[in-house]
């Protein structure tokens, strides 16, 4: 198991729990339960981050997965804007 913090602006937080990442965000899920692995994204309730957990059976692997997923993340930037 890893947890990848993604620190991010409000905009970003907020798109995410409005929905507008879901679509990746379930790519990803799909991608890593063909791999056996486990994916959870998830916002914090208290602070301007994003928390990326995988399970999986190589921590190198997860290591760089979650990784790449909390940078993508920070990198957001809604097509609307």
């Amino acid at each position: 198991q890893i947890l990848v913090n993604a620190e991010v602006s409000e905009e970003i937080k907020q798109a995410f729990t409005s929905g507008k990442m879901s679509e990746k965000i379930l790519e990803y899920e799909k991608d890593f339960a063909d791999r056996g692995w486990k994916l959870l994204v998830r916002a914090s309730g208290t602070e301007p981050l994003i928390r990326v957990t995988i399970w999986g059976d190589s921590q190198e692997k997860i290591a760089v997965a979650a990784e790449e997923i909390a940078n993508r993340i920070k990198e957001y930037k809604d097509a609307g804007n």
